[in-house]
């Protein structure tokens, strides 16, 4: 066999092969599994405790967990669990044990997104307008993806009981019915003390820094789950203490000024104070070291303040003013927001923040300030005069309060007491006088008025005469 004839069956049998590869590609394979997708994690659980009555506050997912949007969201559950949430070697309890062993605090149903719409697209446009103006005149009140939403918890004495897991208390039993020593035989007698490497657990007495034990702590969590009920990841866990909640302080005082409302207070007593005063950022400048704890222990009270529309409205209404919490070692607040005529209702609350969670006490009695402008404006400044043919020109610098109605001019003899020539206030800074004889010597002021008529200190004053 020749080559050429070689070549021509090689090329025949290439031929056959690729046109059965071309063949099976034609064919239907098993269908892919449809994407399926979970709602992304819930990061920001928190809880609020306030005597038996616990909030549970988090944001609900706008995203799945590949990031795309909306959310395939249908509803949140919170749980809640005294104790440790964990299993055998200290591992987080996953949705089944969760389920399983956690209480279930509240049910969160997530209003469904609005369909997607193609903006090129008119008609699905103009169906998605007419789909929104159909939605207001039926309110869905489900919460939105994105919003934030609290559950609330009545605690019980349920809520005592400290969970183990039961995998870790059969390990426990397994561990106290091995032997103890190399013979099998029971410890020699020794006293407590010499048998643990802390001191027994006692109670915190009042005004101690550092806890004797781990507070016993209930736990929260949230899961989301996609259509379908389909669940996605646990939440990060919302510790809360079920220690005594902190005294409610008094009632503060309120004064102020024309620069806004200075509230003062007395902490109540057994609260626990920081280690050291707070350090600004402007001490930090200057050299001074923010204080961190030698033993890990409960973190000090402080004090949140609040406002409410009127001394009889519900706590429920109180609206938080303090941007961060205030230190019982400089028990003071300025509140900037004043309005003269506008009543104002304060109230204190003392708090103690742990990193996922706060103790909060009952709202303190309050304390409601009306207050009325009498501060008067600052004094004109830089009065000058200029004498002319009949008459004196004066000008002066403008003030800069915001109520400020206007300007009287001052006039009278050297050695006289001076007296309005305005009989209201004027609005300019200059004033041409054409009321004066020529060639007499007068001496000039003015003063500025504000709207409730408070009237400043004169300003410098001039001397001048008309030719």
């Amino acid at each position: 066999m020749n080559r050429f004839r070689t070549a021509i069956i090689a090329t025949h049998a290439g031929a056959l092969v690729l046109g059965g590869m071309l063949a099976g590609c034609g064919k239907k394979g098993p269908p892919l599994e449809p994407l399926r997708l979970l709602p992304a994690r819930i990061e920001d659980v928190r809880a609020t405790r306030q005597g038996d009555n616990v909030r549970i506050t988090l944001t609900i997912p706008n995203k799945n967990a590949d990031a795309t949007t909306p959310a395939d969201l249908a509803y949140v559950l919170v749980y809640g669990i005294t104790g440790e949430p964990v299993g055998p070697a200290n591992r987080p309890l996953d949705v089944e044990e969760w389920e399983r062993f956690g209480t279930l605090v509240g049910r969160i149903d997530v209003a469904p997104p609005p369909p997607p719409t193609d903006d090129d697209d008119e008609a699905s446009a103009n169906a998605q307008r007419a789909a929104e103006e159909a939605a207001l005149t039926r309110v869905d009140p489900r919460p939105k993806q994105g919003a934030s939403v609290t559950v609330a918890e009545t605690l019980g004495s349920r809520v005592e009981t400290r969970f183990v897991h039961p995998d870790v208390a059969a390990s426990s039993v397994q561990d106290a019915d091995a032997p103890l020593s190399g013979e099998g035989g029971p410890p020699p007698d020794v006293s407590p003390d010499e048998t643990s490497t802390f001191p027994a657990p006692t109670a915190l007495p009042a005004g101690d820094i550092w806890p004797r034990q781990k507070l016993l702590e209930r736990v929260y969590v949230a899961i989301p789950f996609a259509r379908g009920d389909r669940v996605a990841a646990v939440s990060n866990a919302a510790s809360i203490p079920l220690a005594a909640t902190p005294p409610a302080p008094p009632a503060p005082t309120v004064t102020y000024t024309a620069d806004g409302f200075m509230l003062k207070w007395q902490p109540p007593a057994g609260i626990r104070m920081p280690v050291q005063r707070p350090v600004t950022d402007a001490m930090q400048e200057e050299g001074w070291l923010r204080a961190r704890p030698a033993l890990p222990g409960v973190p000090p009270h402080a004090f949140a303040i609040y406002e409410l529309p009127d001394p009889d409205a519900d706590p429920s209404e109180a609206r938080l003013v303090t941007p961060v919490p205030v230190s019982p070692t400089d028990p003071v607040f300025a509140d900037r927001r004043l309005q003269f005529g506008q009543q104002r209702c304060y109230v204190l609350r003392t708090i103690q923040a742990f990193p996922s969670g706060t103790l909060e006490s009952p709202l303190s009695p309050a304390t409601c300030v009306t207050a009325k402008d009498t501060f008067a404006p600052a004094a004109p400044a830089n009065l000058s005069s200029v004498g002319s043919e009949g008459g004196v020109s004066l000008i002066w610098e403008p003030n800069t309060e915001s109520d400020l109605a206007g300007y009287l001019v001052l006039r009278g003899e050297p050695g006289q007491p001076l007296e309005p020539i305005t009989t209201a206030p004027i609005k300019e800074t200059t004033y041409r006088d054409t009321t004066m004889q020529a060639n007499v010597t007068y001496v000039y002021a003015v003063v500025a008025v504000d709207g409730d008529g408070n009237r400043s200190a004169e300003s410098n004053r001039v001397e001048d005469m008309a030719q």
